[in-house]
């Protein structure tokens, strides 16, 4: 569990509880306070333009192409959308429903095109910002 506490700042006339899939924040008079929880999973970071990929079904990964030149025809494909990912299994943090933070850290999908979307517990932790974004997104809400 990632637990985070903080100060407004702006003064709430009344607490505002904020529950959903993997978060539980408390906005109160004047501080924030909450949990993160946080999955293990085996998740996909699905990679833009999978024409410069082969995919190598043997070992479920993507290489570049000017890599994989240098490979055995029988042993690649050319990569497409659903298939050119960096597969993860880790500690994952998921984000509310349509949140994209502002973050340069890559998320994760359990499958391609899946609206579900996560972060590694790793980049949560070390950019607290991102927790910031996430409270905010979700009042905007």
């Amino acid at each position: 569990m990632i637990l985070f506490r903080g100060k407004n700042s702006t003064a709430l006339p009344h607490s505002i509880r904020l529950i959903g899939d993997g978060y539980h924040i408390i906005l109160e008079k004047d501080g924030i306070r909450g949990a993160l929880i946080p999955q293990e999973k085996i998740l996909y970071h699905f990679l833009p333009n999978p024409g410069d990929y082969y995919y190598l079904p043997e070992e479920d990964i993507v290489i570049p192409k000017v890599l994989g030149e240098s490979i055995d025809r029988s042993r690649k494909v050319k990569a497409t959308k659903k298939n050119c990912y960096i597969k993860k299994d880790d500690i994952f943090v998921r984000l509310p429903d349509k949140m994209v933070p502002d973050c340069n850290a890559p998320l994760f999908q359990p499958e391609y095109a899946s609206d579900e979307l996560y972060a590694d517990a790793k980049t949560i932790t070390d950019d607290p910002a991102i927790i910031a974004e996430m409270i905010q997104f979700l009042l905007q809400k």
